[in-house]
């Protein structure tokens, strides 16, 4: 079950309101545990924004706080980010990263995307495009229109019709729907000789085509975000790793354990 919380209420109302222009915290919070009763596996997708990007550490604090386990953060790229925001958001990230050590020295088992998917990337080898956005493929969305797109991403009024894999009514469109499958696999053209590439988040083709109208075309901002914070998330594994973190070891490296 995915909920959409973006952490305290002054993270969460900034963006989050009711059709009535009021924050949607307090109602959320209070659904919380039965939420948390009735999933069995609960994951909150969390969106920082220039705006909210100053209160990251708290407010992925607070969703780790109270009980939430697995987060999914997601930057909003198509935000203003100014240098003054980057930093703010380099702070938070920081800030983040000392909470989730600390975490996992106290036995807590959670997940926070941001981090474990640069992690994973350096533990068991760089990223394949079309495994994880597997836009088209094994995930797709329905419009409320009763038309088929490869990802929510591409659910909107001005949506270039191109994406339109089916209906609801005749099904997939087949050579249309592995049409864009084998799309989102090709290079990043840009990224060739990078550093970062195959640890990079630009295998995304869903955010790379709804910042710059190609699913092959990496937004800068991205690029600005990944060099930011995979330094970040490397202090965190190399701190746990060093410290031989049973909770590490085992998320990362249980194949290896295992056969040893």
């Amino acid at each position: 079950f995915a909920l959409s919380l973006d952490g305290d209420e002054k993270s969460h109302d900034a963006n989050r309101v009711t059709t009535a222009g009021r924050g949607s915290h307090a109602q959320l919070m209070a659904r919380l545990e039965a939420v948390q009763r009735r999933a069995l596996v609960l994951i909150v997708i969390t969106v920082v924004t220039p705006g909210t990007a100053d209160n990251l550490g708290s407010a992925v604090g607070y969703l780790f706080s109270h009980g939430i386990d697995k987060v999914i953060l997601s930057p909003d790229f198509g935000g203003e980010w100014d240098r003054a925001a980057l930093r703010k958001l380099e702070r938070g990230y920081k800030q983040v990263a000392e909470d989730y050590i600390a975490r996992h020295r106290r036995g807590e088992e959670i997940y926070f995307s941001t981090f474990d998917e640069k992690i994973r990337t350096h533990a068991l080898g760089p990223v394949r495009r079309g495994v994880v956005c597997d836009m088209g493929s094994t995930s797709f969305s329905v419009a409320p229109s009763g038309e088929i797109y490869p990802c929510v991403q591409f659910v909107r009024p001005e949506t270039d019709l191109r994406f339109r894999i089916g209906d609801v009514k005749n099904g997939f469109d087949s050579t249309k729907r592995w049409e864009l499958v084998e799309l989102n696999r090709k290079p990043r053209p840009k990224c060739e000789g990078c550093d970062l590439d195959g640890r990079c988040s630009n295998w995304c083709g869903c955010v790379n085509h709804r910042t710059t109208g190609d699913v092959c075309e990496v937004p800068p901002f991205l690029c600005e975000h990944e060099r930011m914070v995979m330094p970040i998330a490397d202090h965190v594994g190399n701190v746990l790793h060093a410290e031989r973190n049973e909770i590490f070891l085992h998320k990362f490296y249980q194949d290896h354990l295992e056969s040893h």
